[in-house]
């Protein structure tokens, strides 16, 4: 999909490029002066054919805007909806639920502290093992598909 986006911007550019004017340098005879047409050999001389212009500003920021909103579809958005739904679920945290840490780390959460912003949990219930970590240190809440794996 990329590779197509890429080839519309550069069709793009060269269309843009093809659309311009030729520069109308030779002119026709009838039109020259008395003293070109009378022999000069200066004058009458073809003027060279202008140099080629520079491709305009659209047709080269066209291609950098369809990759930027190709790069923003396919990496930032997917991740802030991420971030959004994690927010959420934190927000939502509550006694008992299974989390996974970003250290990997899983537990069940004991208790849940907003005012410090952290978080305990239960990390073995045979000897009672508890540990605290921040709540931005959570990956993942674990539901009930998550542990089956």
């Amino acid at each position: 999909m990329l590779k197509l986006l890429m080839v519309a911007g550069l069709l793009l550019a060269q269309n843009d490029a093809g659309n311009q004017p030729a520069p109308d340098n030779a002119q026709p005879a009838a039109n020259q002066p008395a003293d070109a047409a009378a022999g000069d050999p200066d004058k009458s001389q073809e003027q060279p054919a202008a140099a080629a212009k520079p491709p305009g500003l659209a047709s080269m920021l066209t291609p950098m805007l369809l990759i930027f909103g190709l790069f923003y579809l396919m990496f930032m958005m997917p991740e802030r909806k991420k971030r959004a739904n994690l927010k959420q679920q934190l927000d939502q945290l509550k006694t008992n639920d299974q989390i996974l840490t970003i250290g990997g780390i899983l537990g069940k959460v004991s208790r849940v502290n907003k005012e410090a912003d952290e978080v305990t949990l239960i990390l073995d219930d045979s000897n009672n093992t508890r540990m605290k970590v921040v709540r931005s240190a959570i990956r993942q809440i674990l539901t009930d598909e998550d542990k089956n794996k």
